[in-house]
């Protein structure tokens, strides 16, 4: 379970239907399972302290590069695709932005 600290981090802990939740970050992981896919949805719990926001695809590709930033136990496979869309309640807001897992790291 993920419970706010000093780092970014992938939750899956969410209550009810995570569309409705507005103004959020919501990341959605795509495993490739050959010619098959298997996926998992959460959202982004921001830290406690402000670096700018740090949802960028280079912030995020560095995290992910780090380390497992996620609340489960997750190592990435060759072709994993990483989705992340800001559910904003204003849709000018709106942006997303993919990460893929190639040859042992994220870009």
């Amino acid at each position: 379970m993920c419970t706010p600290n000093t780092e970014l981090q992938f939750c899956t802990c969410t209550e009810g239907n995570i569309n409705d939740i507005k103004d959020i970050y919501i990341w959605t992981l795509y495993k490739y399972l050959g010619s098959r896919e298997s996926s998992l949805r959460g959202k982004i719990l921001m830290p406690t302290y402000n670096f700018e926001n740090g949802i960028s695809t280079e912030n995020i590709s560095s995290k992910l590069n780090e380390g497992n930033i996620f609340d489960f136990e997750y190592t990435p496979q060759e072709r994993d695709t990483l989705h992340i869309k800001f559910n904003a309640k204003n849709r000018a807001e709106y942006k997303y932005f993919s990460v893929i897992f190639r040859d042992g790291i994220w870009m």
